[in-house]
């Protein structure tokens, strides 16, 4: 069962547009709690809430919905401030898609008010009409397909002003021993794999500006502390708009937790018996051994940060 975590919502009320729908939650399955995210500002392809008709609510598009955890918890944020909607999750993989289904049975559903469906469908070849959806989320996925047919293939079918929003939960690299342990596990990446620290999926925008937040309950976020210059030419969207939540949450526990959680990345787990020995009992020195971890008795605290990347489709492009 996913663990939803309850936050401040500001901005948030029964009546509220879902224009300034600020707070969405996104609880990952090996961790089961996440922030709140902060989305636009201003979603404007999406209608007021009180001029929104629940025989034709807004369709919200997740692309890679996996087994649904980020799209069950949008739908009940919706639903909770009574706001119609139609979501559609998109996941190419049956399996996937199966566990998907079976979670569905639990979420609850209204004649046509609160829809959710989930479909077979890639970013590549998404099985929607022309500027038929108000907005598309992405969670954990993007860096998997960042590509231009991806990228044509959602300004296709979002409907004009409408945004695309890119989330991603990661390890917080600042302190000195998180920073040893990103280094064990970068190791164990092959050069060709797509990784969403790399940024390079970033080369399909054009980048806007980036803000830090490191008080969630603040109405707005810092002054932008980078401003980049256009690198694509993009005619598709707007400059990307970057926004970093840093000490929103963290993974605490003892070290069988913290070994559980990296030893369950794919990459790791994919590695054969001898090779994930080998890389556990790196793990176990760093975390037994490192000065920084000196003082914890066996009481880890794993810190994360979330990512949060929006753009607005431009308008009269073919």
């Amino acid at each position: 069962m996913d663990t939803i975590v309850r936050l401040q919502q500001t901005h948030m009320n029964k009546a509220a547009p879902l224009t300034h729908l600020k707070h969405l939650i996104y609880s990952c399955k090996k961790m089961n709690l996440y922030p709140s995210l902060s989305l636009p500002p201003s979603l404007s392809s999406i209608p007021p809430s009180n001029n929104i008709k629940p025989s034709n609510p807004p369709v919200i598009l997740d692309i890679g919905a996996g087994t649904g955890i980020f799209t069950r918890l949008l739908h009940q944020r919706l639903v909770h401030f009574e706001i119609p909607h139609h979501i559609i999750a998109l996941e190419p993989v049956i399996a996937f898609r199966q566990k998907f289904m079976d979670k569905l049975k639990s979420v609850k559903t209204v004649c046509n008010q609160y829809r959710v469906e989930c479909v077979d469908g890639s970013a590549e070849k998404i099985p929607c009409e022309h500027q038929s959806i108000d907005a598309i989320f992405i969670a954990q996925a993007f860096h998997w397909f960042s590509n231009k047919k991806s990228m044509n293939e959602v300004h296709r079918v979002l409907r004009e002003g409408a945004h695309i929003g890119l989330i991603w939960n990661t390890r917080d690299t600042r302190m000195h021993w998180t920073n040893e342990l990103e280094d064990l596990i970068d190791n164990m990446y092959g050069a060709d794999v797509p990784r969403q620290k790399s940024k390079k999926w970033m080369a399909v925008f054009d980048l806007g500006q980036r803000f830090d937040v490191f008080n969630v309950n603040s109405t707005t976020p810092t002054t932008p502390i980078n401003i980049y210059k256009k690198t694509t030419n993009n005619k598709l969207f707007s400059p990307l708009t970057e926004v970093i939540f840093h000490d929103l949450m963290s993974q605490k526990g003892g070290i069988d937790l913290v070994l559980a959680r990296i030893m369950s990345i794919s990459v790791i787990s994919k590695q054969s018996a001898a090779e994930q020995e080998k890389f556990r009992q790196t793990l176990v020195q760093l975390l037994t051994t490192h000065p920084d971890l000196k003082d914890c008795n066996g009481n880890y605290v794993l810190p994360y940060v979330t990512e949060v990347y929006w753009a607005r489709k431009l308008c009269n492009q073919k």
